[in-house]
């Protein structure tokens, strides 16, 4: 008979039982089957705990797994779950002393007594609250003290749950800033140390209570299974493998080789040096407002502030390499939801700092200094995000081809605040590869014949790249096929050619994009024109359906316009205007 030890994570049985998985699925643990979810979390968790989470009866596993031809040791009928989801940092005991009334309380209070079903409930009254205007840090403490013991891929998939079942994308991005409270003031690696910390204390108590574990398995086999003497002899189980983390090592490994993440580390840490400064200021603002020195404020401070906001707008370029190279790879490979949530927060960041660059004075500071807050806050609450959970988890998921990809449109993107760009030897090769099958496959003398005339598609190809529009073709199918970027008002990633449009845009554009498309496809309208107006530089984005000759929709066709150049000529040719015709 096979023995199992179910103090060991899931993780480690599963490298050493495989079939452990089958049955496991069966059971409910549908999650056990994403390789991501098995590599992360099944090193943290143990099938007891697993069985707390999910809600399902610890007995009825022991049972399949026996069914199944397993020797279960780790578990006893007569021993409370409590004992196997052991946590040095908590204190479960004070819990079977208290009396009957206070233990019902408490659990009513208590978030392992909780199913997913009952946690995903709170969250969503959560964002209510928030979304009534109850005060974050409130919301925030009940967060910590309902999830403090709740994986991180539990509560994304709470989040992405209430996505699926209707609940606007916008209000579940309330949350982001209050579930990162879980993990302030640890990295990856301090929570893996911890982890491991608490596995070694564990193999510690196991060795201590051995013989009596023996003895217990020894009465249950007696009472409840008869088989014959060999299967009830032990081996004595090394309690090290619990605490053996080598494939999160290995991830941290990964995490420092991968150049392009690498280039977004360095971005965060200038993003972070330059809140800091910003954090700085705020701290001294608040002493100025207090009544320490009557509300007097520093108006060179104040100036000084709004400098390094305007500095800080150039977080966009860092937002975008996330927003446009790694979440349309994480949709494809199956993990939407946080993307979705993260890219709303971004231009909510965005937004906020533009709106403290154009407004904040040293007369409505007082008035401000609660946005300037969430700012300081939201930024590095980003920077966390990004370090602990969308970079490991684009080094699990993305293929090489992928980052290859993503390293080329790096320089179109732009860089945050850094100047000095790590050079990545091996995507350059695959880089200048891929230009030359492009080259070899070019048919530059090929001749295209219109109703006007005709033209080679070099000299086709030459005059698009000097118009100055920039010009972007999305098939019927909403396929990006084509685009010009002279221009660049916007940056075009060579890796969205071929990609789905909504790709490209962020999820509160996205049903825009939806409808317009769909009112070329009926022909309930034909264009679009916006508007945007940028200081200096109004741009024009015109949206064109484009049909064949039979009038059959055949994409359509985006024409961005920078009206730069027209705003400098005419506002030089303002003294010789006449009076009260002045442009713009």
């Amino acid at each position: 008979m096979k023995q199992i030890d179910f103090s060991r994570s899931v993780a480690d049985l599963v490298n050493e039982y495989p079939e452990i998985k089958d049955i496991m699925v069966d059971l409910g643990f549908k999650d056990i089957t994403k390789p991501i979810a098995l590599k992360v979390m099944g090193k943290m968790m143990t099938i007891p705990k697993g069985a707390e989470v999910k809600g399902i009866d610890l007995d009825e596993i022991v049972a399949k797994f026996e069914e199944n031809g397993f020797f279960i040791i780790g578990y006893s009928k007569t021993e409370k779950l409590e004992s196997y989801i052991n946590d040095s940092n908590e204190t479960s005991n004070k819990t079977q002393e208290k009396t009957a009334e206070n233990t019902l309380d408490e659990k009513s209070n208590n978030t392992t007594e909780k199913t997913p079903e009952m946690r995903q409930q709170l969250l969503q009254n959560m964002i209510e609250r928030l979304s009534q205007g109850e005060d974050l840090e409130e919301v925030r403490k009940d967060f910590v003290k309902d999830f403090s013991n709740v994986s991180v891929h539990e509560i994304a998939n709470a989040e992405q749950n209430l996505i699926r079942n209707g609940m606007p994308v916008a209000k579940v991005q309330s949350l982001c800033d209050i579930h990162s409270a879980l993990f302030h003031g640890k990295t990856e690696a301090e929570i893996w140390r911890e982890e491991e910390e608490k596995a070694k204390k564990l193999a510690e108590k196991e060795k201590q209570e051995k013989e009596q574990k023996e003895k217990e398995k020894q009465e249950i086999f007696e009472r409840e299974q008869k088989i014959d003497e060999a299967r009830m002899q032990m081996a004595h189980i090394d309690g090290s493998n619990a605490s053996d983390f080598k494939v999160s090592a290995e991830d941290a490994a990964k995490i420092r080789e991968n150049v392009p993440i690498r280039i977004l580390q360095l971005e965060n840490q200038e993003i972070e040096t330059r809140i800091m400064a910003i954090e700085e200021i705020y701290n001294n603002l608040e002493k100025s407002i207090g009544e320490e020195k009557n509300g007097e404020v520093n108006e060179d401070e104040i100036n000084s502030l709004v400098a390094k906001l305007r500095d800080l707008k150039t977080i966009a370029k860092h937002y975008s390499k996330k927003e446009e190279l790694f979440f349309p790879n994480l949709s494809r490979h199956g993990y939407p939801g946080p993307s979705d949530v993260m890219w709303g927060v971004d231009d909510e960041i965005k937004g906020d700092i533009s709106f403290l660059v154009k407004f904040l004075t040293a007369e409505n500071v007082k008035t401000y200094m609660k946005n300037l807050k969430r700012v300081i806050n939201r930024v590095k609450e980003m920077i966390y995000k990004e370090e602990n959970i969308l970079f490991p988890l684009a080094v699990e998921t993305f293929t090489e081809e992928e980052w290859f990809a993503a390293y080329r449109d790096y320089d179109e993107m732009g860089y945050a605040f850094i100047t000095e760009i790590p050079r990545w030897d091996k995507g350059l090769r695959w880089i200048e590869d891929i230009s030359k099958k492009e080259g070899m496959t070019s048919i530059d003398q090929g001749k295209i014949k219109m109703p006007t005339g005709e033209i080679t598609v070099k000299q086709l190809r030459n005059m698009l790249e000097i118009i100055p529009i920039d010009l972007t073709f999305i098939d019927e199918n909403e396929i990006l096929r084509f685009f010009t970027n002279k221009e660049k008002v916007f940056s075009r990633p060579l890796s969205a050619l071929g990609k789905k449009v909504y790709e490209c845009h962020p999820p509160r554009i996205i049903p825009v994009v939806e409808a317009l498309i769909e009112d070329f496809k009926n022909k309930c309208n034909d264009k679009m024109e916006i508007w945007m107006d940028r200081p200096g530089n109004p741009v024009k984005i015109t949206y064109h359906a484009v049909y064949d000759e039979d009038g059959k929709y055949i994409g359509t066709l985006e024409m961005v316009q920078s009206f730069k150049d027209v705003v400098s000529h005419l506002e030089s040719s303002n003294s010789k205007m006449p009076s009260g015709n002045k442009p713009f």
